[in-house]
């Protein structure tokens, strides 16, 4: 496996283990709290990069645009592929297309920082039993 597959993977069994995603409950927290984030609904597998990434491009997604994740309405979280194929894996922002505009806003500067958002302020006093 590809090491940016493996370094995606490696992201989602965290998420997946110690910060299980509850799609709808934290797009509700989002919402009501006003955070300035995308939702995450969808933090794709490496055998799911690999089967949506064609479809993605076949809908407008560009070509160097590789989907990681998605929100609820199915727009990608994306990366680079030319900041992957440079062995920035670990470093590769990570961009939020929308795709009913076609617009690319950096939404990480890295995996890791991309990831930690979810877990900032906006969420204190916030508990997984709540959601």
């Amino acid at each position: 496996m590809p090491f940016a597959l493996q370094w995606f993977a490696s992201g989602q069994r965290f998420l997946q283990q110690d910060c299980p995603i509850q799609p709808w409950p934290l797009l509700e927290a989002i919402v009501v709290r006003e955070a300035d984030l995308r939702d995450l609904s969808n933090l794709f597998s490496p055998s799911e990069i690999v089967d949506y990434t064609p479809r993605s491009h076949a809908a407008g997604l560009p070509k160097h645009l590789l989907p990681i994740a998605s929100d609820s309405l199915g727009s990608p979280f994306v990366c680079d592929k030319r900041d992957l194929a440079n062995g920035q894996v670990q470093n590769a922002p990570v961009y939020f297309w929308d795709n009913d505009f076609g617009t690319l806003d950096q939404v990480g500067i890295s995996f890791e920082d991309w990831i930690a958002s979810y877990s900032e302020d906006w969420s204190k006093g916030l508990n997984y039993d709540d959601f």
